[in-house]
């Protein structure tokens, strides 16, 4: 792979500033590793546009008010996520009707990736 700068250096400060959790997940699963460089290079790729979606994701108006969601809600949150904190998630949980926070011991940030097994269970009770 030819990774430009950009890619290079966030890729060096996602390992310097993660989680000892999300550490030894990237550094112990190469398939991992291998998929979030090919999402960073495709993040990062002119004209940017996975950037920038991220980028209004995070800061533009959804359309929608929380407190309107009528589905059940789950969050996983991993206790040692240094990206989050807890209160961004206990905020959006309070304000959606049925919804509710799972807290996982011993993981990070990236909890979708190191127990997808438990949370796609938890959403299809017979997969396991």
């Amino acid at each position: 792979h030819h990774f430009s700068k950009d890619h290079q250096r966030f890729w060096s400060g996602l390992l310097n500033n993660c989680s000892e959790p999300d550490c030894r997940l990237f550094t112990a699963s190469p398939e991992l590793h291998e998929m979030m460089e090919a999402n960073l290079e495709e993040f990062f790729q002119a004209p940017y546009i996975g950037c920038a979606e991220d980028l209004c994701t995070l800061s533009c108006a959804w359309g929608f008010r929380l407190n309107e969601i009528q589905i059940p809600a789950a969050f996983w949150w991993g206790e040692a996520d240094v990206n989050v904190p807890f209160s961004a998630g206990q905020y959006m949980a309070a304000a959606i009707p049925r919804s509710e926070i799972h807290i996982i011991p011993e993981a990070g940030h990236y909890v979708l990736l190191s127990h997808w097994e438990t949370i796609l269970s938890s959403l299809l009770p017979d997969f396991s």
